[in-house]
């Protein structure tokens, strides 16, 4: 019998963790001369002050 390691039994497969994904929209809206950019959860749903800063900060650091 074999007894596989805790990190391993508890490392989810790809499958799991994108199906537990939450999934949020980044939505570009032309303000005047300016565009807004915000981070939604759904058409009705802005998502939360956290979560928008960490994705708009991701964004940012991407644009090279």
């Amino acid at each position: 019998h074999y007894a596989v390691p805790d990190f391993i039994a508890l490392t989810p497969d790809k499958e799991t963790v994108e199906a537990r994904a939450e999934r949020y929209q980044v939505r570009l809206s032309k303000v005047g001369e300016n565009v807004q950019v915000t981070v939604e959860k759904n058409i009705n749903t802005v998502a939360p002050a956290d979560v928008a800063r960490k994705v708009l900060s991701v964004i940012q650091d991407n644009l090279g």
